[in-house]
């Protein structure tokens, strides 16, 4: 099990506990939480959240870094790489198996572009000067990559066909370059372009049906987070896959369903009905910033919540006349597309729900 907590209080209960950026941007925090994905369903861990954006760190972890994971012993590992070495060490993950694993975990460093500045939100595309990295480059690290991916180990991983450390490695970075290269250099297409690299995110969600389900950042998301580094986003540039708005989706449910299947006292049977119970759980957090940012008054941003939930729940009522509830909840629902963050807030598939049914119930149509 899995307990999410913004404090150090009660630690002692778990035997492991990993200290993450609480945004969900840092792809190294995302590494540790991939692997921890791998484990039984029955581990117990906690994920202490840190605020890392300057403001709200908390003292007892000034002077470190996130990710941080604490150990059953009480010792703590700091760098993603050696925590995920020491989680296959001593849970038995099986990611280090193959006798090429930590070559190929190195081979990112040496592909991934050069004399570029550190940022969580923009991984490996500006240059330390603060200029994108040039797509010519970009190309050269896509190729390399599709090229350690094609040689002869039995793919469609990094390694054949098991996940392995190597694949960790990569996954955070490589999800963000689908996401963000487009938006930067439009018309390349690390997914499109580079077939193997689409086969191995398919594999991967295959594999580890968690990481498509709450771990992977959706396309809307990575736009708005890279917006705050490249001001000159296209922001004609499509924010996101219409796949992803497509909840009804056969494989989509499936892969929810097995996702669900470990943790059905935490996790809702399908997407739609946990963007509901997200709306439900979060209410009082999410009236208190949709009135501060004018979407309505507490009543209305209430009322407009309930719809949406309704709405989720209940699709069969999509298009019933809802009178004023109609009316918040089209503003409400436009809110929570604007605002959602995948994966801090929720996973992809019910983030889906809910910009889905922000688009089919544009306030303005």
């Amino acid at each position: 099990g899995h307990q999410a907590l913004r404090s150090p209080d009660h630690l002692d209960a778990f035997k492991l506990v990993l200290f993450r950026e609480r945004n969900a941007w840092c792809p190294y925090s995302q590494r540790v939480w991939l692997a921890l994905e791998l484990c039984k369903p029955d581990t117990e861990y906690a994920t202490v959240l840190i605020d890392n954006t300057g403001g709200g760190r908390p003292a007892w972890f000034a002077g470190l870094t996130t990710p941080r994971m604490r150990f059953a012993d009480g010792t703590e590992t700091g760098e993603s790489v050696d925590i995920v070495r020491r989680l296959d060490h001593e849970l038995g993950l099986g990611l280090y198996e193959h006798k090429d694993v930590e070559q190929l975990v190195k081979a990112f460093s040496a592909t991934f572009p050069k004399a570029t500045r550190p940022s969580s939100r923009a991984a490996f595309l500006l240059k330390a000067s603060g200029a994108p990295v040039s797509r010519h480059e970009i190309e050269g690290t896509l190729a390399e990559t599709q090229r350690l991916l094609l040689e002869d180990r039995g793919g469609p991983f990094f390694l054949g066909s098991a996940v392995s450390a190597a694949d960790i490695a990569w996954a955070p970075f490589l999800e963000r370059y689908a996401a963000q290269v487009p938006l930067v250099h439009p018309g390349l297409d690390p997914v499109r372009d580079f077939p193997a690299v689409a086969t191995w995110f398919a594999a991967l969600e295959e594999a580890v049906p968690a990481y498509f389900a709450r771990l992977r950042g959706d396309r809307a998301s990575w736009a708005k987070v890279l917006k705050a580094n490249i001001d000159y986003v296209d922001d004609e540039s499509p924010s996101r896959p219409p796949e992803l708005l497509d909840v009804d989706d056969a494989r989509a449910h499936e892969l929810w369903r097995r996702y669900a299947a470990d943790r059905e006292s935490r996790v809702e049977s399908s997407p739609a009905r946990e963007a509901a119970a997200k709306i439900v759980r979060n209410r009082d957090a999410i009236v208190r910033d949709a009135c501060r940012r004018g979407v309505g008054t507490d009543a209305e941003v209430d009322a407009g919540l309930r719809w949406c939930a309704a709405q989720l729940l209940f699709p069969e009522n999509e298009g019933a006349d809802g009178g004023d509830d109609e009316s918040a909840g089209r503003r409400v629902a436009q809110y929570l597309d604007d605002r959602v963050c995948v994966p801090r807030d929720m996973g992809g598939p019910p983030a889906a729900a809910l910009r889905r049914l922000a688009v089919s119930n544009r306030y303005d149509r």
